[in-house]
Formats: structure tokens, C-alpha cells, sequence
């Protein structure tokens, strides 16, 4: 007899990207992609941090 592992054993890969938020389902938990990598020191979140802080300026 063979048994199937949970589904929960299989994740399934999603790709998430600066603004966008992640649900964290089973800890009823909804962060900000830009929140978790808010320490992250790359040339990416540094173009992202720019172009909000530019977005930011232009708004009257």
C-alpha cells in the first residue's frame, strides 16, 4: 500500500516582486514584499527605494 504525502509536503512555487504583498495563509499573516526585504542592501531594492522616493516627490 502506498501512501501520498499531505499536500502541504508538495509546496508550490510563486513569484512575488517589490510591491506586491505575500498572504502567509496558515499564520493569517499579510506582509509587503518591500517590508520583508527591508534590510536587503542590493542595487534592486535600491532602484525600487529610488523610484518610490521619486514617485513620492511628484505627488502635489
Amino acid at each position: 500500500m502506498r501512501m501520498g504525502l499531505p499536500s502541504s509536503a508538495h509546496p508550490i512555487s510563486e513569484h512575488y516582486f517589490l510591491g506586491d504583498e505575500v498572504t502567509f495563509t496558515s499564520l493569517a499573516l499579510t506582509l509587503a514584499v518591500t517590508d520583508i526585504y527591508a534590510r536587503v542592501n542590493n542595487e534592486d531594492m535600491s532602484d525600487y527605494l529610488q523610484q518610490l522616493a521619486n514617485e513620492q516627490s511628484v505627488i502635489p
